[in-house]
Formats: C-alpha cells, sequence, structure tokens
C-alpha cells in the first residue's frame, strides 16, 4: 500500500532537477517514460509492449555515434551504432523468425534494429492462377504455363519414342549382320547357288570338257 501511495505521490510531482537513485526504477501498469522537448510541445514516450512473454534487458551503446551510424540491436538486446552502408559481410543476415501465416510471411532478422517484416504473397498467388495453366499438349496459347501433368506426358512420350528407336536399332543391327552373313557365304558358294543352267547362257552347244580332252581335227 505504501509503494502504490509512493508512487501516486510521485506522479503527479513535476521534478525539475535531475534525479539520483541506486535502485532500479519501477513502472507499473504498463506506465512509460515520457521525454519532453526543451520547450515541452512535444515528447517522446517508452513503453513496454503489452504482449511480452519474459523480461527483455536493454543495454545502452558505450560510445557516441559517428555521423551518420544508426543504431541496431543484436539477439541479446544489446545495442550498437553501425554504418548505415555496413557492407555485405559486416551484416547479420541471419533469420530470427519465419512464420507462414495465410497468404503473407513474417520474418525478422537478427541484430537489423526492426521490427517484423510482412511478405504479402497474395500478388503471387493471383500471377499463378489455376486458369492460367493448361492442361493439355492441343492448346495454341502462347502465354499460359503448361500443368506438370503434361509434363508427365510428354516425359512418357519421349521415353517411348526412346525405346522404339533403341528397339529398332537393335532389329536393324541384326538384321544387317544376317545380311552380311548371307552375302559373304553366298559369293563364296563355287557350286552354282543359282542352278543356272548352259541353255541360259547361250552355251548349249559347248563341249563341256578341259582342253586336253577335246580332239584335234
Amino acid at each position: 500500500m505504501c509503494k502504490k501511495v509512493l508512487l501516486l505521490i510521485l506522479s503527479i510531482i513535476t521534478v525539475s532537477n535531475a534525479v539520483t537513485t541506486n535502485k532500479d526504477l519501477e513502472l507499473l501498469d504498463g506506465k512509460g517514460i515520457i521525454l519532453n522537448d526543451p520547450s515541452n510541445v512535444f515528447s517522446t514516450k517508452i513503453i513496454s509492449p503489452s504482449n511480452l512473454n519474459n523480461n527483455i534487458t536493454l543495454t545502452l551503446p558505450s560510445t557516441m555515434p559517428l555521423n551518420g551510424q544508426i543504431l541496431v540491436v543484436d539477439s541479446n538486446a544489446k545495442l550498437s551504432w553501425v554504418d548505415n552502408n555496413t557492407t555485405t559481410s559486416n551484416k547479420i543476415t541471419k533469420i530470427d523468425k519465419f512464420i507462414l501465416d495465410g497468404d503473407k510471411i513474417k520474418l525478422s532478422l537478427v541484430g537489423d534494429g526492426e521490427v517484423d517484416k510482412v511478405i504479402d504473397l497474395s500478388s503471387i498467388q493471383t500471377f499463378l492462377k489455376s486458369s492460367d495453366i493448361v492442361d493439355t499438349l492441343n492448346s495454341t496459347s502462347k502465354n499460359k504455363s503448361l500443368s506438370a501433368n503434361q509434363g508427365k506426358v510428354l516425359k512418357s512420350l519421349v521415353d517411348a519414342l526412346n525405346s522404339a528407336i533403341i528397339k529398332n536399332k537393335e532389329a536393324l543391327e541384326t538384321q544387317v549382320s544376317a545380311t552380311a552373313t548371307l552375302t559373304v557365304a553366298h559369293t563364296t558358294n563355287l557350286n552354282n547357288p543359282h542352278n543356272v543352267t548352259k541353255a541360259q547362257l547361250k552355251l548349249e552347244k559347248v563341249d563341256n570338257t578341259s582342253d586336253t580332252d577335246k580332239p584335234i581335227s
């Protein structure tokens, strides 16, 4: 009870001088710290998020920033100053959180000091509508994609063609080999395989004897 009374008193007191304490300053019930500008017209308020599930301790940088530097926070809630044009090798690009929520992706990068980024996939889904996909090989459309099913059909046709080519090649090679064997056997056969007669060659009147056996006239 005394603590709440003290906080109530402090909440209505306007402090014009610096306040020092060797204890943590605790603000209850989601209250924040308001920092006014010198003219007390505008202010900056620092409050704690309403959906915290654990304690967070932010550690301020130990140095003053250089011109153009920005404030970033790492996975340990430690703040530091970095150049705004930090090279790729020095940038922290590790993904801290990746959530697929319907047609949106929510992600955050470790140490980039920014809130969760949201990527809307609805436009991509619109671009890839099912009506833009053709499921036939007879289409004459020039601006539609061919379905994966027709890709499977094409593969089957190509496989069948390759199989037929291989099969016909083997049959042709077998036929050529057999023909070559028959050709060699025929050309080396001296036993008149076609049974050609002397009459067919107009040689029926020629004496079929050797010259040494022919009579001398």
